[in-house]
């Protein structure tokens, strides 16, 4: 009689887990088909006082980027125009929808979040860059902000005409307060600690697109996947460099091998360093690349680059995401740069 009350439990727990197994893994396929919340974290080192050169040198910079903030009315304006409308922080608003071909892309989904199919733990496999003079890491440069409460933070940016740097929108813009963040930008090619092989310039004007204006942040400090592809800001410089690098993301794709360049807040202040991956996924829904070099913050804006040809294909917005720089975006950035001249 034990024995087959002892039977009849067996049978009765296997069939409880079956069901439980079967109810879990819809429970699970549901999560998925709808799409799982999915950020990173985006933070700005801040810079001690005694280490920052924008702030030796606050008196010899001669403009400051931003003369006028957005209203709420322009704020509200910039939704009509779809993403690509290019903003100005000179008060300049321009529909520059003749340059883009995919339209309103994905405004859509402005508030959803969702999970990147391939995002993988990273090593640190992190190389300080000493040969700064050296291609591509003569034209990729250390930035420096000042703020409106006089604190500075640290990001990067790389060259891509004598004039005109690319950084992530979000060392310029906060989305959370819709506010232009710098009131001085530094600038520094091939900087390497101390040493500033081609001196500095600063910047004078931002360029971002309407598209991170509109961005709903998830929560303050967080960047949400679908959001990352409006992560891209031009800077105009005062001065000219002659070192830059082509930005040609076109024929990559995913399993490719890129490098990730910048200056982290985790090393030597001033240093650059560079961390070589894969692209482990090139998302052509959400315009968003995903990838295994090791980012820490400070490196936001630095490229993601091939050595093929040393050409910049994305740009450093989370520790393992990039805006995908599709055709539209390309066209927009090199018309910005055709009007600084």
């Amino acid at each position: 009689m034990k024995r087959i009350l002892l039977v009849f439990l067996g049978l009765l727990l296997a069939v409880t887990l079956l069901s439980w197994d079967f109810h879990g893994a819809q429970a699970n396929a549901s999560s998925h088909a709808k799409g799982v919340k999915r950020y990173e974290k985006i933070e700005l080192p801040k810079v001690k006082t005694s280490e920052s050169n924008l702030l030796k040198n606050k008196n010899r910079i001669k403009e400051k980027p931003v003369r006028k903030e957005l209203s709420a009315q322009q704020i509200e304006k910039l939704k009509e125009l779809g993403p690509y409308a290019m903003v100005s922080s000179h008060g300049k608003i321009i529909d520059q929808s003749k340059y883009v071909k995919k339209g309103k892309l994905l405004m859509q989904r402005a508030k959803e979040h969702y999970l990147s199919k391939s995002r993988i733990q990273a090593e640190d496999n992190r190389i300080r860059i000493d040969a700064t003079t050296s291609p591509p890491y003569n034209a990729i440069a250390s930035l420096e902000f000042l703020d409106k409460d006089e604190n500075v933070y640290s990001c990067t940016g790389y060259y891509i005409d004598r004039n005109t740097v690319v950084t992530a929108a979000h060392c310029v813009f906060d989305t959370w307060n819709d506010e232009w963040l710098p009131e001085l930008v530094w600038v520094a090619p091939g900087r390497k600690g101390n040493e500033l092989p081609y001196d500095w310039t600063y910047g004078i004007e931002l360029n971002i697109v309407s598209g991170w204006v509109n961005v709903v942040p998830p929560k303050e400090g967080y960047l949400s996947y679908d959001q990352v592809q409006y992560d891209f800001a031009v800077i105009q410089v005062a001065d000219s460099h002659s070192k830059w690098m082509d930005l040609y993301p076109f024929g990559y794709g995913e399993g490719d091998t890129v490098n990730a360049t910048g200056f982290p807040g985790d090393k030597e202040y001033g240093y650059m360093y560079n961390s070589t991956g894969k692209i482990t996924n090139w998302d052509t829904s959400y315009n968003v690349i995903t990838h295994s070099c090791y980012v820490w913050h400070g490196t936001s804006g630095g490229p993601i680059w091939s050595q093929s040809g040393n050409r910049a294909i994305g740009i450093v917005s989370t520790t393992s995401w990039s805006p995908l720089i599709h055709s539209s975006v390309y066209n927009l950035i090199y018309e910005w740069a055709n009007e600084n001249g």
